[in-house]
């Protein structure tokens, strides 16, 4: 009997789940069959603190577009009793009742598989500030609706002018050129706008096909009348947005809480406002999430307690919207006892013929045992949206994988002359701040201290009372401990110089040198567009045997080759007033009764070894006549 009734008992349960799973069957939607997910199944993430590390969102987290005006919706995640029912098999005998009953249905209920949250898909709508929106976001060879309802939406007529990737020239594409003021070719579309029906109020719209070389898109709107042409130019910014996102970035800084062995700075910029993100792993499967504070354009966002000597692998991304490709980057050693670094200067490139882009891919391709680069100024052509992008993109890869530690030079700032206002720079970079300016400042890295200074405020390097010549004073009398092995410094108008184009300017950025001698090894400048080697020398040109920073040995000045804008080959005349200048150079000599020399494009290559000092100056040739990247300078010396 005992045996026939666990018997029965376990015919008539399977009967009733063969039931349920039948009439089921015939209920669920074509979406919801048995062992499959929901389509949807998403649900609302807590809010989180500032900055707060948290874990890959899993399945069901929001998914909210881009626009700071959209709604964000969210759906309840099923429970475990939407789940199916555990299925059996008929032909199971049911005289075998040997087997111990299971304690509860919910036992036989098999597990779902965990699934990686699908990339959220592109946002219908994209707003940019100032009334401009875009509908969808712009994809290489697909139209896109541009609408305007800015603060000329009441104006009686409005047109698109517009252009793509810096406003740079795109071939194929159809385009009209145009001066923009420094000397730099623009080059644009246009195309008149349509009212809106009156039901969307005030503005106007267009569709425009956007070219399939095309990553990003810049415009402007302008409306006619009898007097005059006005103009919505975004306060001097234009209107932007990425069509390879991020519209600019990711590209990696150190700041103040920042150590190259334990942490990174990662910046973007997003084109629409969002909240940005970071997320980052070990792997190329990533895991962890830093989010920025606020919906923004401009996002620095700092990864900090990170290893040491690791690879790290990361992607950008506006929260909910869309994301970028996967990058990697390494952290230092602790106590690294090689270091390696590139120094670069000039980028300054107009998207036609500079030569960044080809300086760039070299050190990208084949130095990839660079540790960081520093940058002496003169970033983009001039301090205008079109001309960062175009310095952005072409190091694009490499400023993702490397830490850049730039300083500003006179192309950074609203004119080409010297200018103090430093406000674009100081948006795109997140640098240290102990001066009190995130412009001039110092870091370590390993064995060796860099001193980046900012030589647009030409009176902060005079002295008693420059700020820079006291800060500079300051720093060098008090080094950190333990001391460094070797201490650099750079800017980017020259100390001391025998290029033809600034050579009159150089004294007055010389006062802040008296401080360099015995204390800095080497000091990296720009501006010349020239590449210089001076032999050892003191403050003021006082020529010694060796280089170090020994009580009898000189300092080593380097004026960097331009890494994209047109090489200088003039030098002062031999009959100038400062021609004993010439004397001081190791590299290159001029002939005599000559007054140029060969001047080409590229960068300079530090190896640190101990107390070993190795330099390679590269060049690429010139934009006429582009050459493959080749050793034309070196030097190597061991301090006692």
């Amino acid at each position: 009997m005992k045996y026939l009734r666990y018997s029965l008992l376990r015919i008539g349960l399977l009967s009733l789940l063969w039931g349920v799973f039948l009439s089921c069957g015939e209920t669920l939607g074509p979406s919801e069959k048995v062992g499959e997910l929901p389509v949807e199944m998403t649900t609302e993430a807590p809010q989180r603190d500032a900055l707060e590390v948290f874990q890959e969102p899993q399945q069901g987290e929001e998914a909210s577009t881009e626009s700071p005006s959209s709604s964000e919706e969210s759906q309840e995640k099923p429970s475990v009793s939407d789940e199916p029912p555990a299925v059996f098999d008929a032909s199971e005998s049911p005289n075998e009742a040997q087997e111990p009953e299971p304690e509860s249905i919910a036992e036989l209920t098999p597990e779902l598989p965990v699934e990686s949250p699908p990339e959220p898909s592109q946002p219908t709508t994209l707003a940019l500030a100032g009334g401009v929106t875009l509908s969808p976001a712009p994809q290489p060879g697909k139209s896109v609706t541009i609408t305007y309802q800015g603060s000329l939406a009441s104006r009686s007529n409005l047109t698109l002018h517009y252009g793509f990737n810096g406003w740079n020239a795109l071939q194929g594409q159809a385009q009209t050129k145009q001066d923009d003021g420094t000397s730099n070719s623009d080059f644009y579309q246009q195309a008149p706008m349509t009212p809106l029906p009156v039901s969307q109020g005030s503005g106007y719209e267009v569709t425009i096909t956007v070219p399939t070389q095309a990553k990003a898109l810049h415009m402007v709107f302008f409306t006619k009348s009898s007097q005059a042409q006005e103009w919505d130019n975004n306060q001097g910014q234009d209107f932007n947005i990425g069509v390879q996102f991020p519209y600019i970035g990711p590209y990696l800084t150190w700041n103040a809480t920042t150590k190259p062995d334990s942490g990174v700075v990662v910046s973007f910029v997003s084109g629409p406002s969002c909240v940005g993100q970071v997320e980052y792993g070990v792997s190329s499967s990533l895991g962890q999430v830093v989010q920025g504070t606020a919906s923004k354009r401009y996002h620095q966002i700092v990864l900090a307690s990170l290893q040491g000597n690791t690879t790290y692998y990361y992607k950008v991304r506006c929260k909910g919207g869309r994301s970028s490709a996967v990058y990697s980057f390494k952290t230092a050693l602790s106590s690294p006892s090689v270091v390696r670094f590139a120094a670069l200067s000039d980028m300054q490139d107009n998207g036609e013929t500079g030569r960044w882009s080809a300086t760039s891919t070299e050190l990208f391709a084949n130095h990839k045992d660079l540790d960081f680069l520093i940058i002496s100024g003169d970033l983009p052509w001039n301090d205008r949206p079109g001309l960062w992008w175009t310095f952005f993109d072409k190091g694009r890869a490499l400023f993702a994988t490397k830490v850049i530690m730039p300083v500003p030079g006179n192309h950074d700032t609203p004119t080409v002359n010297s200018n103090t206002n430093t406000t674009s720079f100081e948006t795109f970079f997140s640098l240290p701040t102990a001066s009190g300016s995130s412009t001039y400042y110092s870091f370590r890295f390993g064995p060796a201290m860099f001193l980046g200074m900012n030589s647009e405020y030409a009176s902060d390097f005079a002295k008693p009372n420059g700020k820079q010549y006291q800060w500079m004073s300051a720093t060098l009398s008090s080094l950190p401990t333990p001391k460094p092995t070797w201490v650099f410094a750079y800017a980017h108008h020259p100390s001391y110089n025998v290029g033809n184009r600034h050579w009159g300017g150089q004294g007055t950025y010389r006062d802040i040198t008296e401080f360099f001698d015995g204390k800095v090894d080497w000091v990296f400048y720009g501006h010349e567009h020239m590449y210089q080697r001076m032999k050892p020398i003191r403050y003021n040109g006082a020529l010694v045997q060796s280089y170090g920073n020994g009580v009898t040995q000189g300092v080593g000045y380097v004026v960097l080759p331009p890494a994209g804008a047109w090489p200088n080959p003039n030098v002062i005349d031999e009959a100038s007033s400062k021609a004993y200048y010439r004397n001081r150079l190791a590299y290159p000599i001029p002939a005599t009764g000559r007054s140029d020399v060969s001047s080409q494009n590229g960068f300079v290559r530090v190896e640190l070894q101990g107390r070993t000092f190795s330099l390679k100056a590269y060049g690429m040739g010139t934009p006429q006549s582009p050459q493959n990247a080749r050793v034309v300078d070196q030097l190597s010396y061991t301090k006692p």
